[in-house]
């Protein structure tokens, strides 16, 4: 029961070559789960939080008038997840929390130097 890289579900070896790409591949799709999971936390860093706050300080002050309606108690509920989610990615990446000025997500990336080798090819090919 020790090799498992080589073998089938059968128990037949398979071809080393064969063995050998399939064993790239899956460190390829590791590396590229990583990579979209940086990209999600960047993403949800970037958003804007002053305007998240303001829509929920808006339902809440609705909420102080007449009771909220199903939509609105869940648009309530998202917003507060939403907002938790940002603050939380962005104390991950270090960025403060309380910012007036909105970063794009190529700023972030510079400043957290964060850099994908899928953009190494193809950073000296404009250039002119």
């Amino acid at each position: 029961m020790g090799r498992k890289s080589g073998r089938t579900k059968i128990g037949r070896s398979i071809n080393p070559a064969d063995a050998h790409r399939k064993q790239q591949r899956k460190k390829e799709l590791k590396k590229n789960k990583e990579e979209r999971k940086r990209v999600r936390l960047i993403a949800s860093a970037n958003k804007d939080l002053k305007k998240l706050e303001e829509e929920l300080q808006q339902l809440k002050e609705t909420e102080k008038d007449r009771y909220l309606d199903k939509y609105e108690k869940e648009k309530k509920k998202s917003l507060e997840d939403e907002i938790s989610k940002v603050k939380e990615a962005r104390e991950k990446l270090g960025i403060p929390i309380n910012t007036e000025k909105k970063t794009s997500g190529q700023e972030t990336v510079k400043l957290l130097g964060i850099h994908s080798s899928k953009h190494d090819k193809h950073e000296g090919k404009f250039l002119i």
